[in-house]
């Protein structure tokens, strides 16, 4: 190669060096673009060989899409695991004895103004009873796998007007839907006093002051998440109703 160059430039001078290498490299340039990704360039009859990387920018380009596809569903993700629900402190009054626990019942009714149901209302569904009153529904219709299913249940039966060993009390509220109230241990009653909306946390729920449950709370139904009832047996004639339930 070193000998035809030199030829070149004792005939035609550096101009013709630069013409020649200008061609060249156009040729060289030609047969690259047209060759295929992976297969052999000849270029000067030869002279020069080599092997055309394979086209690697569309498996870059795939796994560029894949990155992005994951950082586009990555928020989706992180947004089931946030709750639509707000932190609230619980009302709950603690350490009641047998003596005033009914009064505490009353004093809560008092205060958030409502009323019982009149004799022409007993029997209904929730649905059909204005907010701003209280009344009582069976254990069984408490009870749900999910808090989709409580509210279906709760909305499916019908209620009491005065209360028995299977119901427990739910107040219907203006603005801020139905509560459930019973009667829990004080140590239950400390874990859920204040409810973050995300963290669960498990209950015993019973619907009389019973034992070591003297705590009176009111729950909001939308923070139920799953709840079963069950029923306790203190001895072979006489036994407890309780849920457990976990709240949110």
């Amino acid at each position: 190669m070193s000998d035809v160059a030199s030829e070149i430039f004792k005939k035609y001078g550096a101009l013709a060096i630069i013409v020649a290498l200008f061609v060249a490299s156009s040729i060289w340039g030609l047969a690259h673009i047209a060759a295929s990704p992976g297969t052999e360039v000849s270029v000067l009859w030869g002279l020069v060989k080599y092997t055309k990387p394979a086209n690697v920018q569309t498996a870059n380009s795939h796994s560029s899409a894949t990155q992005q596809q994951s950082k586009k569903e990555e928020p989706a993700s992180k947004k089931e695991q946030v709750s639509d629900l707000l932190p609230i402190a619980l009302e709950i009054q603690s350490n009641l004895s047998t003596k005033d626990y009914q009064k505490a019942i009353v004093a809560l009714r008092t205060a958030r103004k409502i009323r019982e149901l009149n004799s022409l209302e007993s029997g209904k569904y929730p649905s059909e009873l204005p907010s701003g009153s209280y009344f009582f529904a069976s254990i069984v219709y408490l009870s749900g796998r999910s808090n989709e299913d409580i509210k279906k249940n709760i909305l499916s039966g019908s209620v009491n007007r005065f209360r028995n060993r299977s119901t427990f009390e739910i107040h219907s509220l203006s603005g801020s839907g139905m509560h459930v109230v019973g009667f829990l241990s004080e140590s239950d009653a400390a874990r859920i006093s204040h409810l973050s909306g995300i963290t669960s946390q498990e209950i015993i729920l019973t619907p009389f002051l019973w034992g070591s449950m003297t705590s009176l709370v009111s729950i909001p139904i939308d923070r139920i998440e799953s709840s079963n009832h069950r029923e306790i047996q203190i001895s072979n004639d006489e036994v407890h109703i309780v849920m457990d339930i976990k709240v949110k």
